[in-house]
């Protein structure tokens, strides 16, 4: 197998782990490399993240927006939970 696949398999395995282990974190992006915004809007206001290398962001559960800054690679995590809606 590649050593990126099998980086980026572990790299899998873990942010699920993760997500399980944690049912209020059912989204999660992984930046990689790059620069990257995560914006949304909520009762309280209009919310942004820049997301660094390296960075492990939690996705609201809301209507949201990711704009790559420069050229990134992202790893989303989404997990559906018995009984949640899906995303």
């Amino acid at each position: 197998m590649d050593p990126l696949a099998h980086d980026l398999d572990r790299l899998a395995d873990h942010l699920l782990e993760q997500a399980l282990a944690a049912p209020d974190k059912r989204a999660t992006l992984k930046l990689e490399l790059g620069r990257v915004r995560l914006s949304w809007a909520s009762d309280k206001g209009d919310h942004e993240i820049e997301a660094l290398p390296g960075m492990l962001v939690r996705i609201p559960d809301a209507k949201h927006r990711v704009e790559a800054l420069e050229p990134s690679v992202m790893l989303l995590t989404a997990v559906s939970l018995p009984g949640s809606h899906a995303h």
